[in-house]
């Protein structure tokens, strides 16, 4: 994993870009959602696709908007989140927060936003975060291990030729 060519220096060659931090943009949707349903909402509920603008005291005002540049009305939760629209994950975020979603972020193993929500917008649930690709993988895991999160394990058995066990993770050798 890392560039071109791993020993030039002009152009960060040793960087990991597994580990390195980016934005993920939509992919933080999923979370957003995960977030709103521990909350009380359901994949079935009507999120408004509408022209919004939100007033924050000493900035602009913030204004999302849709990829595809129109607005969509009523859609509900799994509509919106199939279509990766961008003005239902804002109004969903609204409901129950910036802090809300960091802690939910921890607990799915993404250490690297952090817990102070006063470093983030509404934006956090279209990638105005900064995440390493292994920890958003990792997160990711959680839906597919039943809510369960499992910490990543780069080796978890190591045999010689003879099939010997010389080092193994927690079992990680069990046959």
């Amino acid at each position: 994993v890392g560039s071109v060519d791993h020993n030039n220096d002009a152009i960060d060659g040793r960087v990991n870009v597994a580990i390195s931090l980016r934005q993920p943009g939509s992919t933080m949707k999923p979370f957003n959602y995960s977030a709103a349903i521990e909350n009380g909402m359901t994949p079935g509920d009507v999120i408004w696709d509408t022209p919004t603008t939100i007033g924050i005291p000493g900035q602009a005002s913030y204004t999302p908007r849709d990829y595809d540049g129109t607005f969509h009305g009523p859609v509900i939760m799994r509509y919106a989140l199939a279509n990766s629209y961008n003005i239902p994950a804002v109004q969903t975020l609204r409901r129950y927060g910036v802090a809300y979603l960091l802690e939910l972020m921890q607990r799915f193993g993404v250490g690297t936003l952090g817990t102070d929500a006063s470093k983030y917008g509404l934006s956090l649930t279209l990638g105005g975060g900064e995440v390493s690709l292994l920890d958003l993988t990792n997160a990711y895991s959680v839906f597919a291990n039943a809510g369960s999160y499992v910490p990543t394990t780069a080796i978890l058995c190591v045999l010689d030729n003879n099939d010997n066990i010389i080092y193994q993770y927690e079992n990680g050798c069990a046959r």
